[in-house]
């Protein structure tokens, strides 16, 4: 997380666990979750703060980019995921991910 994030939480832990959000959450979807919880879990997450949420689709070989502020964005296998304000300059070409042996 951001040192600003961190400061504005008070920069204490809890036992080792600090109570903010992280700036980035990578979550690779699992083919049998049903579609309902991972809206509950994708939702949850960006309740909490969460800036920026990636969800990888392994089945399609995509991802979605879920941002704070609801919107929401479409990654093909021959796109690139964006690191955008939290990340910077940061990009991870999805076909990267799907590399096999």
């Amino acid at each position: 997380m951001s040192d600003e994030r961190l400061r504005r939480a008070g920069g204490e832990s809890d036992r080792g666990w600090f109570r903010v959000a992280p700036d980035l959450v990578i979550e690779v979807d699992s083919p049998g979750r049903r579609p309902s919880i991972e809206q509950r879990r994708i939702q949850d997450y960006l309740d909490a703060g969460v800036t920026l949420l990636w969800v990888i689709h392994t089945a399609t070989r995509s991802a979605t980019a879920y941002n704070r502020d609801g919107t929401a964005c479409l990654v093909r296998e021959s796109e690139a995921l964006d690191g955008e304000a939290v990340l910077p300059g940061f990009r991870l070409p999805l076909a990267d991910l799907f590399l096999s042996d």
